[in-house]
Order: C-alpha cells, then sequence, then structure tokens
C-alpha cells in the first residue's frame, strides 16, 4: 500500500494537478483581498469624449454653411479633382510639377464625390478628422504610461474647435491626427524598438506629408528624438532609415517650390517678431473666437471669452514652464518626448511667420504641446484624489460653456451665412452679386485691428470665400489657393474673388 501511495504522489500529473489546485486557490484568496478595479474614472472620461464628439458631428451637420475661412476653398478643389479624375478636364487648372503638400482632404474629397456631392465629401472628411483627432490625442497622451483617470486627458478635448478648424486648414487639422497617431505608435515601442514596423514609419510620414508639410517636419523631429534619448542600432535601422528615405519627396517639393513661379514676389521667408510670436501662440490655444462681421471681438460677450482665452493660453504657457522645472529637479524618465518637444519649439522660434509665403513654424506649437502633455501625463498626477476630481469638474464645466457657445453663439452666425448665401445666389448678374459682397468682405477684415481684451479673441473672416459654394453649384472656374495640388492660370485673387 505504501509503495502504491508513493507511486501516485511522485506521479508527474497528479503533481502538476496538485500544483495547480494550489495555486488557483491562492490566486482566488489573493483576488478576495484586493478590490476590483474602480472604472468609474474611464467611464466618465469616455462618456465626456463620446458627448464632446456627438456634439461636434451635430453642429457639423445640422450647418450647411460653417465660419470657416479657407474651407470653401478646399472643398472647390475637391470638386475640380473630382471632375478631372471623371474625364472633365479644365484648361485652367493644372497639376503641379512636383509632390504636393495640402493635398489630403482635396484628394479624399474627390474620391468620395464619386458616392456623394462635393459638400457631403467634404463634411465626411471634416468629420472623420473631428473624430480621429480627439481619439488621436488620447492615444498619443496615454502613450507614455498615462490612465484615463489623469485630468490632463480632457484638455484635448478643448482644442477640437480650435483656430486651425475655424480657419479652415483641415489639411493641417488632418495632419495633426496623423501626428498623433504616429508618434503615439513610436513612443509605446521606444523602449522595445525591434517592434517598431519601419514601413508603418515611411507609409506615415509620407501620408502626413501630402496632408502638411510644418506637421512632416514635427514627425521627423520624433523619430530624430527618440534615437538621441537612448541611442541604439536598432532604432536607428527602424527609425531613421525610414526618415531619411522620404527625404527625396521632401527635396523634390522644395526644389520644384524654389524653382516654380508659385512665389512670385514674395519673400521667402518672414522672420517673427514679438508682437507675432505673441499673438501667433494666443490665436493657437484660444477656447472662443469671434466671426466677422456678425460676432464681433469688439463685443461684450466677446470680452469675456477674451478673459477665458488669457486663461488658457496661461494654462498652457504653465504647462511648459512645469516641464521644464521637472526636469531640471531630475524627473528625465521618458525623455523623448520632451527632446522632440524641444525641437519642435526650435523650429517654432527659429521658423519665420511666413515660410515660402504660405506655411508659418507657428504650427510646430501643437505638436510641441501635445508631447508635453503627453510626457505630463505619464510622469506626474495630481497629489490629492480631490484635486484630479476638481481639475476635471473646472475642464468638464469649460467644455460644457464652449459646446454652448458652438451651438448658440456660432450656429447663429451659420445661419447668417445662410442668409448671405441666398442673397448671392439670387444676384442676377455678377456685378449685383459684387455689389451684396464687397461690404461683408470689407467688414470681414475688421478684427485685424484689435486692441485690449480683443487682441487675446482670434478672428476669422467667415464670408470671404462663401461664393466658392456658387461655383461648384454652376460649375464655374474660380482662382484658388497656390498651397494645393494645382496651378491656376487664370485670372482674379482668391482673398478677394470680386476683384
Amino acid at each position: 500500500m505504501a509503495s502504491k501511495k508513493e507511486s501516485a504522489v511522485s506521479d508527474p500529473v497528479t503533481i502538476q494537478r496538485e500544483y495547480y489546485r494550489r495555486t488557483a486557490s491562492q490566486y482566488d484568496e489573493l483576488r478576495l483581498v484586493q478590490p476590483p478595479p474602480d472604472r468609474g474614472p474611464a467611464i466618465v472620461f469616455r462618456a465626456t469624449l463620446a458627448l464632446t464628439l456627438a456634439n461636434a458631428l451635430w453642429f457639423i451637420w445640422s450647418n450647411r454653411f460653417i465660419p470657416m475661412s479657407d474651407y470653401p476653398d478646399w472643398v472647390y478643389q475637391g470638386w475640380i479633382l473630382s471632375g478631372i479624375l471623371r474625364g472633365a478636364a479644365h484648361p485652367l487648372y493644372h497639376f503641379r510639377s512636383y509632390p504636393p503638400t495640402h493635398a489630403a482632404v482635396t484628394i479624399a474629397t474627390a474620391l468620395l464625390d464619386y458616392g456623394f456631392g462635393a459638400e457631403t465629401s467634404a463634411k465626411l472628411v471634416l468629420s472623420s478628422a473631428v473624430c480621429a483627432f480627439a481619439i488621436g490625442s488620447t492615444y498619443l497622451l496615454k502613450a507614455c504610461g498615462a490612465s484615463e483617470r489623469h485630468p490632463l486627458l480632457y484638455v484635448p478635448l478643448l482644442f477640437i474647435f480650435d483656430t486651425w478648424f475655424f480657419t479652415g486648414e483641415i489639411d493641417y487639422y488632418l495632419a495633426l491626427t496623423g501626428f498623433f497617431f504616429l508618434a503615439g505608435y513610436l513612443l509605446r515601442r521606444a523602449d522595445s524598438p525591434g517592434r517598431i514596423n519601419p514601413l508603418v514609419v515611411l507609409v506615415g510620414l509620407l501620408a502626413i506629408f501630402v496632408a502638411h508639410l510644418i506637421v512632416y517636419l514635427a514627425c521627423g523631429a520624433v523619430c530624430i528624438a527618440i534615437v538621441l534619448a537612448h541611442p541604439s542600432p536598432v532604432k536607428a535601422r527602424r527609425l531613421l532609415l525610414p526618415a531619411l528615405a522620404s527625404v527625396p519627396i521632401l527635396a523634390w517639393y522644395v526644389l520644384g517650390r524654389a524653382t516654380s513661379h508659385d512665389l512670385g514676389t514674395q519673400t521667402f521667408l518672414v522672420p517673427w517678431t514679438a508682437r507675432h510670436l505673441a499673438s501667433n501662440f494666443i490665436d493657437a490655444f484660444s477656447l472662443f473666437h469671434a466671426f466677422a462681421p456678425w460676432l464681433s471681438p469688439h463685443s461684450k460677450l466677446m470680452h469675456l471669452a477674451a478673459m477665458c482665452n488669457l486663461i488658457s493660453d496661461g494654462g498652457i504657457f504653465t504647462l511648459f514652464c512645469v516641464c521644464a522645472v521637472m526636469w531640471f529637479r531630475g524627473t528625465r524618465d521618458d525623455a523623448a518626448p520632451l527632446l522632440a518637444a524641444l525641437l519642435c519649439l526650435i523650429g517654432y522660434v527659429a521658423g519665420g511667420y511666413a515660410i515660402a509665403g504660405v506655411f508659418g513654424a507657428e504650427r510646430l506649437t501643437y505638436p510641441a504641446a501635445w508631447l508635453v502633455l503627453a510626457w505630463l501625463a505619464g510622469n506626474w498626477t495630481p497629489a490629492r484624489e480631490s484635486a484630479r476630481l476638481a481639475a476635471i469638474c473646472v475642464i468638464g464645466a469649460v467644455l460644457a460653456i464652449q459646446c454652448v457657445y458652438v451651438d448658440h453663439a456660432v450656429g447663429q452666425v451659420c445661419d447668417r451665412l445662410a442668409q448671405t448665401y441666398d442673397r448671392l445666389a439670387q444676384a442676377p448678374s455678377r456685378k449685383d452679386l459684387c455689389s451684396i459682397y464687397e461690404p461683408y468682405f470689407q467688414q470681414s477684415w475688421g478684427g485685424q485691428h484689435r486692441s485690449g481684451w480683443e487682441r487675446f479673441v482670434p478672428d476669422h473672416a467667415s464670408v470671404i470665400r462663401l461664393p466658392y459654394y456658387l461655383y461648384i453649384e454652376r460649375g464655374e472656374a474660380a482662382p484658388i489657393f497656390e498651397a494645393g495640388i494645382f496651378n491656376y492660370s487664370g485670372r482674379g485673387d482668391n482673398n478677394d474673388l470680386c476683384r
């Protein structure tokens, strides 16, 4: 009997079963001791994200005309490209002889135009960009280890309706979403570079280049920063080689741009002045906007908005300062995001108010700010739970006020745009159309002369490119932006369509 018991105990299968039984019982005991994970903060954040996006989509689709200054021009260019792809080429529009940037929205709108109209296609692109902006921001901010409990994850939601949105620079807006996803992908794999796929890096860089040149350069800064933070041959091969492989298309663009006649007599680089540097930073991180000629920065409502914008601008600047203080005090984990942000800021200051007559280096401020947010979210948490909850409540309250402001105040501007469009559409001749258009055009630039509190409210000219919708309906040719995919050989000025 003893030998049978000893053989049973020494049986490998029996020993393994006994091991699993004891391990399972110990795990059950630990599970009973440990409290279940608190999913409340994650649910709150995801609900806030969903409600914010739902409100943004409702605003986009409930208004035919949105006061986005440059947006109608890009819708029009998408309509032109759609016609060319269908064989209806126009003699006044020709493809550029070098790789285009500022072309992603035009291409996407043209492809969607096969199944939808030009306006619907452009709104589908715009809606996708807004959703990707919010989701991509969250993806990037969690790249350094932050959880959905962190109040900084709510900050990007405040900038869905930012100055780039209402300026109508949707290619830049779309390129930013690509930057968020690509930078987040790289930062999550910075400690294990063998997981980085060089093809993903190359395709991401090329796609972002097609959308916007400045954001492409910011992505290059992230690649360089990750390699410099902790150099290794694997990182160099998987990051620098794809980045270098994308340089020829950049060189082709720069050479083609420099040797073409697109620049005319414009200066290639307009350096910063202190006034431009401060003004562009203020406009970039403002939460509330004015829309000439109807929602003027001179109104009392806009003075209140200016105070909110001043707090917002100061808050972003404070985050940069806090980041610098933490770094110099020895918090130097995950150095890559900060190094990339520093490279972007150096490019911002060393760049200019206008580069090649088209791009401004201030577009590097958003990549730098989001990298700083990602680093802070991963390396700093509020000392008390009450402070975390208070920060979330404050950001949530501002977000709610901003949603109401967009839906009602900006919604009224949308209604006025619709009324103006009806007047333009009923004009019997071009002369009559221009007699309606010109007064609005002159009033739209009134916000350029700001003083006092008005300096803290970005003002967007909402009417100057409204006639592009008429040109689409009537199939008429019109001047377009020089930064797009086409050369325009006709007459006119897209900044004054009646000139």
